[in-house]
């Protein structure tokens, strides 16, 4: 039967006095000196919950994955295979555990440059991502990316995309020029327009009946609303409202 063993201060100081352990010298070694020492019979699991409770640093650093006593992760792959991610193929180009898109590391060499992966991507113009053929990748800016797909339908073939990027590029330069000059404005969720545009649009929507009736509908509803809310602030929409008529019959005269 094993005896109770306990760890002393002698135990603890002469331990401390012999850490950081010289390299190579793993902890079991290290154990069989101190139980031959002191003449204990400290097991591993026993002298390791030692060295955390009192917070020993022994200076050993963990094993990394894949690296327990030499052994390979049985799960590393090597460089060159491939996988797939969210639809797109993947492939390993270093170790331990270095990935890129197989579509943009292919476009990269067949083009000679770089695609700066905060600013650029780069699609599939037919929409396969299977398809690694060097004319059906084409790189875009994330902002013409988004701009081609919120502002055009989807394509059916390559041809038909190259059209709406096309487009989006145009658009985007005269938006952009259009800001320049000043003769732009920002609505809703950040979205530039130019105000020319915008303001013909409104024209044109002032022409339509359906828009009209809809417009003459949520005005009747609103100052119902504000007639029984808040009276004040009605009295005050009505009286502005007829000043506004009788300057209007003023000039008639």
């Amino acid at each position: 039967m094993r005896k109770n063993i306990k760890w002393t201060p002698e135990i603890e100081a002469w331990v401390r006095s012999r850490v950081p352990f010289p390299k190579g010298k793993t902890k079991a070694a290290f154990l069989a000196e101190l139980n031959e020492v002191f003449g204990t019979d400290f097991t591993l699991h026993a002298f390791t919950t030692f060295l955390c409770t009192k917070n020993i640093q022994t200076g050993i650093k963990p094993y990394q994955v894949g690296q327990h006593r030499g052994i390979v992760n049985y799960n590393l792959k090597p460089v060159g295979y491939e996988r797939i991610s969210k639809g797109y193929v993947k492939i390993k180009i270093a170790n331990p555990n270095v990935w890129k898109f197989k579509h943009i590391m292919l476009w990269e060499k067949a083009n000679g440059e770089t695609v700066d992966g905060n600013k650029e991507t780069v699609i599939f113009l037919d929409g396969n991502t299977r398809n690694f053929n060097a004319s059906n990748l084409y790189r875009l800016t994330k902002r013409e990316q988004y701009y081609r797909n919120s502002h055009f339908p989807k394509a059916q073939n390559a041809a038909e995309n190259l059209v709406y990027i096309a487009l989006a590029k145009q658009r985007l330069a005269l938006i952009d020029k259009a800001r320049e000059l000043k003769l732009t404005t920002e609505y809703g969720n950040k979205n530039t327009v130019i105000i020319s545009e915008r303001r013909a649009y409104y024209q044109e929507r002032k022409k339509d009946p359906e828009f009209l009736a809809k417009q003459t509908a949520y005005r009747k509803t609103y100052i119902q609303r504000l007639r029984a809310e808040n009276p004040e602030k009605y009295a005050q929409i009505l009286e502005r409202h007829r000043k506004w008529y009788r300057e209007k019959c003023k000039k008639k005269v």
